[in-house]
């Protein structure tokens, strides 16, 4: 059996099932396929038991592995950005990333990010083939770089914050997969090196070297950064 799902002149990428629902993405739009009970199927028609529906999310995928179904959302990578989809309108979350992905006809552009204690400057979204998505523990972790033989990067989105970090580490990883069993908390890397490295949040070395951090309290300024505050306790 065979199912038509989009024109010739678009190229099909890769399908999910998220909650019940089959979508399949090209790279310029979404498509829910539907069993055709009650659109006139017939057994002795041969027209197939299913039909593709067009979604209202235009917003295509970039690349076959830049996507992953999560708790509430299927993720993935499109041509300006991440998008979070749960069957209606994709929505934007790469906001901070704004510059690595292309906009209205401009590539998108080296970028440095951080200012304190870890300032790199981050290649542009490039190499399709390279660019994975994987979901653990409310961790949306997206994995890139810009040309074949490049350095990859990891950048992770924290859903409950809805804030993305890099992922700053003395390897460097190609690839990441959660273990996913009852009970069980385990992320592995793959390093660009052969090895599989496990993160354990007990340690406190990366790969034998020191890690580095630094806190920063949070301020509020009042929408207002160019006034002296003065706050004092209430009783």
């Amino acid at each position: 059996n065979q199912l038509e799902i989009c024109s010739g002149s678009e190229e099909l990428m890769n399908g999910c099932i998220f909650r019940g629902h089959c979508y399949v993405a090209s790279n310029e739009a979404w498509y829910e396929v539907v069993p055709r009970f009650g659109y006139g199927y017939s057994i002795v028609d041969n027209l197939g038991a299913f039909i593709a529906q067009d979604t209202a999310n235009k917003k295509g995928l970039y690349s076959p592995k830049a996507m992953v179904v999560g708790d509430k959302y299927i993720y993935y990578v499109s041509y300006d950005g991440v998008y979070r989809y749960d069957g209606g309108i994709a929505e934007c979350i790469s906001t901070d990333l704004h510059s690595l992905f292309g906009h209205d006809g401009v590539s998108g552009e080296a970028t440095t990010l951080g200012t304190d204690l870890f300032p790199e400057s981050v290649p542009a979204v490039g190499d399709p083939l390279h660019m994975k998505l994987e979901f653990y523990d409310n961790l949306l972790h997206l994995t890139f770089r810009k040309q074949p033989g490049a350095i990859f990067t990891t950048f992770v989105y924290n859903e409950t914050i809805q804030g993305w970090i890099s992922e700053d580490t003395q390897a460097v990883f190609s690839c990441i997969m959660g273990r996913k069993a009852k009970g069980v908390h385990e992320l592995y890397y793959g390093g660009i090196d052969g090895k599989i490295y496990l993160a354990l949040r007990t340690l406190t070395t990366d790969n034998g070297a020191a890690i580095p951090a630094k806190i920063r309290t949070k301020c509020y300024d009042q929408e207002d950064p160019r006034a002296l505050k003065q706050f004092y306790e209430l009783w």
